[in-house]
């Protein structure tokens, strides 16, 4: 709250949007909430963060619906307050996601094993099968591993098996 005139009894507040975090101040210093805040009441001393999974749309907005919006769709974000789009992060290589707003990387689907992708901030399944000789046992890769000498595996696989009798690689 402020007071801009002298002799006055009361203070005036700030507008919703616009916070004053300087007590007794003799002029009109409300701040807009920047972008990535908002506050909903007036007279507040300070503004509320965006969530996580949105990022700010301007300054001195009055509520998170009118002032945050969610990451796209093979974005996430993991921190509050985020200015900008730039603050959302793209899904790694080896995950994937077509849903908004996501909070987590753990919020991007995973390849499944046997499968990689060496793609980021995708919004569909763009994972690979691992080449034949090739596996991959943990899931979210980028890449695959070669079998080691004496196995062998078709595409897609988690695992090398060892040559069957009569053959070698």
């Amino acid at each position: 709250q402020y007071q801009d005139s002298s002799g006055q009894s009361s203070c005036k507040s700030c507008a919703a949007g616009y916070y004053l975090n300087e007590f007794g101040s003799s002029s009109n210093v409300c701040k807009a909430c920047p972008s990535g805040y908002h506050n909903s009441l007036q007279g507040q001393g300070i503004c509320t963060g965006c969530g996580k999974g949105k990022y700010g749309s301007g300054s001195a907005k009055t509520s998170e619906s009118s002032g945050c919006t969610s990451c796209p769709a093979g974005k996430y974000n993991d921190d509050t307050a985020t200015e900008d789009i730039n603050g959302c992060k793209n899904c790694p290589a080896g995950r994937y996601s077509n849903l908004v707003g996501i909070t987590a990387i753990e919020g991007c689907t995973a390849c499944l094993s046997g499968k990689y992708s060496t793609l980021t901030g995708q919004t569909d399944n763009f994972c690979q099968d691992c080449p034949s000789g090739f596996f991959q046992a943990n899931s979210g890769q980028s890449s695959c591993k070669q079998c080691a000498t004496g196995k062998a595996s078709d595409a897609g696989q988690s695992q090398c098996d060892l040559c069957p009798a009569g053959k070698y690689q």
